[in-house]
């Protein structure tokens, strides 16, 4: 029953069929990255019902059924951002130095899930951020980011 719980929670966040679509488009691979990241950001700044605290409180205390909701539910998700990131990055899916590039890209959106609005200063600031202009700035960051782990493992 958990897992149906988890899976409603999870779906508003990133839905796999559009995740998939986006993936395999022939999209320029920045606005690729820019279309992830809007989509991703204007899902969290919709407000903070009873989907964002319940993946909260999974992602701050994991339940044992995590690996199982990951295993059901995730998996499709991770490899179509895992391409995303890989073409944006210009790194092979199968490198090792994506998976913390992932994590990078993917952290600071993470953290609004776990902070949303409530958490006052510049976090709440930040959430209030429109989504068109947050996007812009995580995308150059991310961009920057990747580009430069690029250099830094001599990957042509």
């Amino acid at each position: 029953m958990y897992l149906a719980v988890l899976s409603l929670a999870h779906q508003p966040y990133l839905d796999e069929e559009k995740l998939a679509a986006l993936a395999a488009s022939n999209l320029p691979l920045e606005e690729k990255l820019g279309v992830f990241l809007e989509n991703f950001l204007s899902k969290l700044n919709e407000g903070n019902g009873w989907h964002g605290r319940v993946f909260v409180r999974e992602l701050l205390a994991p339940s044992v059924q995590l690996s199982d909701f990951v295993n059901s539910e995730c998996m499709g998700k991770i490899q179509s951002v895992r391409k995303i990131i890989s073409e944006a990055a210009g790194i092979s899916e199968n490198n090792p130095a994506l998976l913390p590039c992932m994590l990078s890209v993917m952290a600071p959106c993470m953290m609004f899930i776990v902070a949303g609005n409530r958490i006052p200063g510049p976090v709440r600031e930040i959430t209030a951020m429109q989504t068109k202009s947050l996007t812009e700035h995580f995308k150059r960051f991310s961009l920057a980011g990747l580009k430069a782990t690029k250099a830094f493992h001599h990957i042509k």
